[in-house]
């Protein structure tokens, strides 16, 4: 008599492979209580992926997102253990455009740019930096949320993060440089406004204090770029605390300028 025994667990087999393959399995959406703030549309289990519906005006909230993210990193670490400190989102205005640009029910959104407008916003848990619209060169910018803060001081332990320091200028540096839009990118990164006044300093270095007024370590070299009168460029701040409250910043003229590198 013939065995059928070998065949059917084939057949079973096959059966499984194709409902495991059809059926995706562990789905974050329908098995955690998701924060209400932001409609969390899908995710990628494989890639520890969120995507989520937000407008930019959201993202930009600070408090909103402070709060948001705290509560959200608590969720996964008690739903799903296995993405704790590796999740990432990705922040979309348009549900229906959340996803990869790769995925082929989205390649007209991406042919026609709608995709690349819709996406707002990007967190990576890993390095702890919210990136607003990166996807747009002349507005994108970042801010660092520090999250697994203490659940009655997680906001303010998040807001306070991303607070930057204080900077002061000494001498004859005030009167020929303007710091702004400073980030938290490899350590600190500003942009620095060089008005020509003065000729630029050989050397420019700074040094960080904390919150208690203390100097932290000797004074550290500025890496920022050789500029013209009028012109405007990124200036790199490797800085030793994790969030310093004061930075001083010095210059020398000691000839013409050197490179910091």
């Amino acid at each position: 008599m013939y065995d059928l025994g070998p065949q059917l667990r084939r057949w079973s087999l096959n059966l499984f492979l194709l409902w495991g393959l059809s059926f995706p399995t562990n789905d974050l959406t329908a098995e955690c209580s998701f924060p209400q703030d932001f409609h969390v549309v899908k995710s990628d289990n494989t890639s520890k992926r969120l995507f989520i519906e937000a407008t930019e005006a959201q993202v930009a909230s600070i408090k909103k997102m402070a709060s948001f993210l705290q509560r959200l990193d608590r969720i996964i670490e008690h739903c799903e253990p296995s993405w704790k400190g590796k999740w990432s989102a990705s922040f979309f205005s348009d549900p229906k455009l959340a996803g990869y640009k790769t995925e082929s029910a989205l390649s007209p959104a991406v042919e026609s740019g709608d995709w690349g407008k819709a996406y707002v916003a990007e967190y990576d848990r890993k390095t702890e930096i919210l990136t607003i619209l990166p996807l747009d060169s002349a507005k994108r910018r970042t801010r660092r949320y520090v999250l697994g803060q203490p659940a009655e001081t997680g906001q303010a332990g998040a807001e306070d993060a991303f607070r930057l320091p204080k900077f002061e200028l000494e001498g004859r540096l005030a009167k020929i440089f303007e710091v702004t839009d400073c980030e938290y990118i490899s350590g600190i990164t500003c942009r620095i406004h060089y008005n020509g006044a003065l000729p630029l300093p050989s050397h420019v270095f700074f040094t960080e204090f904390d919150e208690q007024g203390q100097r932290s370590g000797k004074r550290v070299r500025l890496i920022y770029p050789k500029l013209e009168p009028g012109e405007k460029g990124r200036a790199t701040l490797r800085i030793r605390l994790a969030r310093p409250a004061k930075i001083v910043l010095q210059g020398e003229w000691n000839g013409p300028w050197q490179d910091p590198y």
